[in-house]
C-alpha cells in the first residue's frame, strides 16, 4: 500500500489583555504588533504514529507588543492552542514550548498544549514603548503524543 499523504493544521492563538481601556487615544495605545507563524516541516506517518519531543522549529518568529499608554500600566499576553486537524481526524497530544527575551526585560516563556487553555506567556514590566521577543527555531520547540489510529 502507497501511504496517503496528510496535511494538519492546528490554530495557534496570542490574546493580549489589559484591564484598562488600551485604545484611549489620549491615554496611548497597547497594540499587539505582531506574532509568529512556526513551521515544523514535513513529519514522516512514523512521527505521527509514535510521537516526538522537543522538534524545533524551521524559522524563527517574533512577537511585538508596543505600549505607548501613559502611567504605570501593564499588560498580560496569553497565548492557547487548538488539535492539528484535518477534513478527516485531528492529532491528539501537541504542546508548543516557547521562550524568549524582551527587549524590554519581560521573560516570555510557556508550554501552550492543544487542550486551548490560555497559557500566561509574558508580562509588561511597567516599561514602555516596543517590546519586542525574538522566538529563535531552537526556542520553538513541538511535542506531538503518540496518535497510532491517525
Amino acid at each position: 500500500d502507497e501511504a496517503e499523504a496528510k496535511d494538519f493544521t492546528a490554530n495557534f492563538t496570542i490574546t493580549a489583555k489589559d484591564p484598562g481601556n488600551p485604545t484611549d487615544p489620549d491615554n496611548g495605545t497597547l497594540t499587539l504588533k505582531e506574532v509568529p507563524s512556526f513551521n515544523y516541516g514535513v513529519l514522516e506517518a512514523s512521527s505521527i504514529y509514535s510521537g516526538f519531543t522537543g522538534k524545533a522549529a524551521q524559522a524563527e518568529g517574533k512577537v511585538l507588543v508596543s505600549d505607548t499608554r501613559l502611567g504605570t500600566s501593564d499588560w498580560t499576553l496569553t497565548a492557547n492552542m487548538d488539535k492539528f486537524t484535518n477534513s478527516k481526524t485531528s492529532l491528539e497530544g501537541a504542546a508548543l514550548d516557547l521562550s524568549a527575551i524582551g527587549t524590554l526585560g519581560e521573560d516570555f516563556t510557556g508550554v501552550i498544549k492543544d487542550d486551548k487553555s490560555p497559557v500566561e506567556l509574558a508580562k509588561g514590566n511597567g516599561s514602555h514603548g516596543k517590546d519586542e521577543f525574538l522566538i529563535s527555531a531552537e526556542n520553538a520547540k513541538l511535542t506531538l503524543g503518540a496518535n497510532p489510529k491517525a
